[in-house]
Formats: C-alpha cells, sequence, structure tokens
C-alpha cells in the first residue's frame, strides 16, 4: 500500500483524536507520569541547566519534554497544561507518520509483499 494511504489515515485519525480524544481525568489531563513529564516540558530550560533539578531516572527521559518545551517556544504558545498536552499530541502524530514511512521503506528495499507486511 502507498505511503501516501498511510499518511492520510493516520492523519485523518490524528485530526479526529485531536479534536475528539480521550482526555485522562488526573492531572488535568496528564495523568500521573505526564504530571512529571509537562512539568519539565512547561521549565525545561530552568529545570535542567539553571537548577540541575532532574534526578538520574528522568534524565533519560527528558528528550520529547525537551522538544515539547522548544516547540512551544518557538510558536510562541502559553506553557499551560491544554498547550503541552496538544503538543504532546502533534509529536505523536509525527512520529507515528515518521515511522509509518520508515516502515514504508523497509518493506520496499527487502522486497516484501502485502501478505508479509
Amino acid at each position: 500500500m502507498p505511503t501516501i494511504v498511510f499518511f492520510i489515515f493516520i492523519s485523518i485519525y490524528a485530526l479526529i483524536y485531536f479534536f475528539y480524544g480521550e482526555i485522562i481525568p488526573v492531572g488535568n489531563g496528564l495523568g500521573w507520569d505526564g504530571l512529571i513529564y509537562a512539568h519539565l516540558a512547561k521549565d525545561f530550560y530552568n529545570l535542567i541547566f539553571v537548577n540541575h533539578q532532574i534526578g538520574s531516572y528522568y534524565a533519560q527521559r527528558i528528550l520529547p519534554s525537551g522538544i515539547i518545551y522548544a516547540f512551544l517556544k518557538i510558536f510562541h504558545s502559553p506553557l499551560d497544561d491544554a498547550h503541552v498536552i496538544k503538543a504532546f499530541e502533534i509529536y505523536n502524530t509525527f512520529l507515528l507518520i515518521c515511522s509509518t514511512i520508515i516502515w514504508q521503506r523497509i518493506c520496499s528495499l527487502l522486497k516484501l509483499t502485502p501478505k508479509l507486511q
């Protein structure tokens, strides 16, 4: 199946989820662990570079929060829970689309038939 079909399918699903998807009732929609990652995304620079307030467990998990922080700063979006949640949803959709493209290229290189994909 061509990559564009997967791209369209994922994009439609993401749009539906973006506007009508389920919101976790805990932590203002962030969930339990999401509270920590959202806190990192809201104040990434100070927590990492100024105050060094990150434990070793979360130090290996800071990349997505850093990307969200940069994304929100670049687009001058507020650093509140709602915008952090939407930014993570957009980032997740981007990663799904990239994964689909990579999977299609692997299948093409290996000349896999649709039955094997």
